[in-house]
């Protein structure tokens, strides 16, 4: 209490002798557990992180060998914030929480080798990662067929990433619980990215596979009429930018309303304009919305 403070504080206390404070440690140095032939990744200008192995080590600097046979001298205080550990793997995981290390470094090599593999979606636990590979599929990663196998089974939803299985993956979770209330049963895709990252495609495939994993219940037209009326609204909120011909300068929240079976009866979309100042000057090279 304040009091027992005031008394301690006072002329007639006994003087304390003070205790020596606890010896410094110094901080553990993530290079500094770096063995020579340590695999790891070094912080590079315009590479983000290049792979190398530690070829050397001593108290005052840590030398890097890249895969090019550069060598690179760092101290161990510099390495501490230029480098990170590097697992080496034989294969990546179509889930980047199985990678060996979880770190940015990991992260990028995995999106990138998937890539470079055709794989554009990656699992992230229940977030779907997505690469616009910038040109036209001519696979038939979102024909009739993709879209039957998911709807079936034959793929796990959560072992073969795509879009589709995002979308299974919540329409299954709304009709698993019959009995309980609408706003239980709602389910929510969040689709978010950079401009030109394909999100208006990406929303544009799920809607067309919910409305037409409905049939035949669903009547052919409601299907149509839902997945039609996305070019008319982004001819209001799309415009062309210097990243993107077609890039969405507005936030759509589009809802899909389904009956008791699990058919989908409707839909609605509610939009927020983000640039209304588009409408009457826009930088150069860059356009008008679409409708005007």
């Amino acid at each position: 209490t304040m009091a027992s403070i005031l008394r301690e504080s006072g002329a007639n206390t006994p003087a304390r002798t003070p205790k020596a404070p606890p010896p410094k440690t110094k901080p553990r140095r993530r290079a500094a557990v770096y063995a020579k032939g340590a695999l790891v990744w070094v912080a590079r200008d315009g590479d983000a992180w290049v792979p190398a192995v530690i070829s050397g080590q001593t108290e005052t600097d840590v030398v890097f060998m890249l895969e090019d046979g550069e060598e690179i001298v760092m101290s161990p205080a510099v390495a501490e914030q230029q480098c990170l550990p590097r697992a080496d793997m034989a294969s990546i995981p179509a889930d980047l929480v199985k990678l060996p290390r979880l770190n940015e470094a990991e992260l990028l090599e995995a999106l990138a080798r998937r890539f470079a593999e055709s794989n554009i979606y990656t699992n992230a636990a229940i977030t779907l990662v997505a690469i616009n590979p910038l040109q036209l599929r001519s696979d038939a990663l979102y024909d009739a067929t993709t879209a039957a196998a998911y709807r079936a089974g034959h793929h796990d939803v959560a072992g073969v990433p795509h879009i589709y299985a995002v979308a299974e993956r919540a329409h299954r979770a709304m009709i698993a619980a019959p009995h309980s209330t609408a706003a239980s049963r709602a389910q929510s895709i969040i689709i978010s990215g950079e401009s030109g990252a394909g999100k208006t495609f990406t929303s544009n495939a799920i809607i067309k596979y919910l409305a037409e994993r409905s049939s035949p219940g669903c009547p052919g037209d409601v299907a149509r009429r839902i997945v039609a009326a996305n070019p008319i609204m982004e001819a209001f909120g799309n415009a062309r930018t210097t990243r993107n011909h077609n890039s969405s300068r507005f936030i759509k929240y589009t809802s899909l309303h389904f009956g008791p079976d699990g058919n989908v009866i409707g839909a609605g979309t509610q939009t927020f304009l983000l640039e209304q100042t588009r409408v009457v000057e826009h930088d150069i090279e860059e356009r008008n919305f679409h409708i005007f």
